[in-house]
């Protein structure tokens, strides 16, 4: 194979043309509704890779619920949630699971992270950054990040 044979690829998938199959993300967990903002920002890297976005309303609100799972169309039809825009159904969606969003619970689990005695340093941050998400700290968000990522050392002697 020569160079340009392998460049042709790279060429071709930047083509918009091109439809690219993207799998759905898993059927969003409705026992652990705190994983609510990570499944939408996940399924909305799917709307737009896909094309979704793209489609009448109607679709959009479909391909949600689909891939959210049977419990999501109980949820729209007990709370009365109109059918007619993904931004509407999105944002009703979003509010009925950041009723269950319990602040000084987040802060407190936040707070006891420690990093594990094998844990990789990058996972040890991703997972203090993800847990940061639910906490509502604002602009001091990063400021207490960087203190967590700290006192949660396993060896903060090597710190001074």
């Amino acid at each position: 194979m020569t160079d340009n044979e392998a460049a042709a690829p790279v060429e071709h998938r930047r083509d918009p043309t091109v439809k690219v199959n993207v799998q759905l993300p898993d059927k969003f967990n409705f026992e652990k509704p705190e994983t609510w903002e990570r499944w939408i920002r996940r399924f909305e890297r799917y709307r737009i890779a896909s094309g979704v976005v793209n489609n009448t309303q109607e679709n959009q609100v479909n391909t949600l619920v689909f891939a959210m799972g049977d419990q999501c169309e109980d949820i729209i039809h007990a709370r009365q949630i109109p059918e007619t825009s993904y931004q509407g159904v999105k944002t009703a969606l979003d509010q009925y699971f950041g009723l269950r969003k319990n602040v000084i619970a987040e802060r407190a689990m936040f707070n006891k992270l420690k990093q594990g005695s094998h844990e990789a340093m990058d996972t040890y941050i991703n997972r203090i950054y993800r847990a940061s998400e639910n906490c509502e700290y604002g602009d001091l968000r990063d400021e207490l990040i960087r203190d967590r990522l700290v006192v949660g050392l396993p060896e903060l002697s090597l710190l001074y």
